[in-house]
């Protein structure tokens, strides 16, 4: 126990700090400081993908409305069409119809109610 209380206690003077003490920390401050930087890089990543995805997903909002308002205009259109192909079918049977109710006489009766 008096070893470990010992290695604990920080020297009164930096000469009586080892040398190999002295470079590991040296050495772990570098690394702290790499790491950090690279923490640094990873977060303005991150951002950036986290703005990309963002930006993605309100282009994907957009083409989903863009490609609803397209189906709607579509199926308006599909209606519009319909509704005319009916209306003129039912011109066409009018007509028909019409024209079954104007039906002249074969010239024949025509003269032979002329001549009594």
């Amino acid at each position: 126990m008096g070893t470990f209380t010992a290695r604990n206690v920080a020297p009164d003077t930096p000469a009586a700090t080892p040398v190999s003490i002295t470079q590991s920390l040296s050495a772990l401050r570098l690394k702290h400081a790499h790491l950090l930087g690279e923490h640094g890089a990873d977060g303005a990543a991150l951002n950036q993908r986290e703005a990309e995805v963002a930006d993605a997903q309100a282009r994907e909002v957009d083409a989903c409305a863009t490609g609803d308002a397209l189906l709607q205009a579509t199926c308006a259109a599909e209606d519009r069409t319909t509704r005319a192909k009916h209306t003129a079918a039912l011109a066409e049977r009018e007509v028909v119809c019409l024209k079954a109710l104007n039906v002249r006489p074969p010239p024949l009766i025509v003269w032979r109610l002329f001549l009594l």
